[in-house]
C-alpha cells in the first residue's frame, strides 16, 4: 500500500483501534504517538513499563521491529492487542502499531496476524 492510501484509511482504522502491522516507513504519519522499539524493549510488554505514564493523550502506541523479535517473544504484545492492557494497566483510546522493516508475515507470529490488520 503506498502513504497515500494509508493516510486516507488511518482515520477510520484509527476510529475502531483496530491494531496494524504496517512498514516502518510509514510511521510517520502517525501523530502523537509513543514508540517504542521491541528488539531492545521487549520486557516492556509484561510488567508495569515506564513509558505507561507518558501514553495518557497519546492516540498511537507504535511498536517497531517487531520482525526482530521471536515468534515466541511476539506473543508478550498480545494482551495489548487483544485486551488494550500491559499487565493490569489499560490503554484506552490508543490504537497499537506494529511495524515491520518489510512486510513479510513469515516473520510474525500467527496470533498476532490474526489480532491485527496487515497493510
Amino acid at each position: 500500500m503506498n502513504k497515500e492510501k494509508l493516510i486516507e484509511i488511518k482515520d477510520v482504522i484509527s476510529s475502531l483501534r483496530t491494531p496494524l502491522i504496517v512498514e516502518n516507513i510509514y510511521c510517520d504519519i502517525f501523530k502523537n504517538a509513543i514508540t517504542i522499539d521491541a528488539s531492545s524493549d521487549i520486557k516492556n510488554f509484561t510488567d508495569t513499563p515506564m513509558w505507561l505514564n507518558e501514553i495518557e493523550g497519546k492516540n498511537y502506541l507504535i511498536i517497531k521491529n517487531i520482525d526482530y523479535i521471536s515468534k515466541e517473544d511476539q506473543l508478550k504484545l498480545v494482551d495489548i492487542l487483544k485486551y488494550h492492557k500491559v499487565g493490569t494497566n489499560k490503554i484506552y483510546n490508543t490504537v497499537v502499531v506494529l511495524t515491520v522493516d518489510k512486510m513479510d508475515l513469515n516473520y510474525i507470529n500467527d496470533e498476532i496476524i490474526s489480532l491485527t490488520v496487515q497493510i
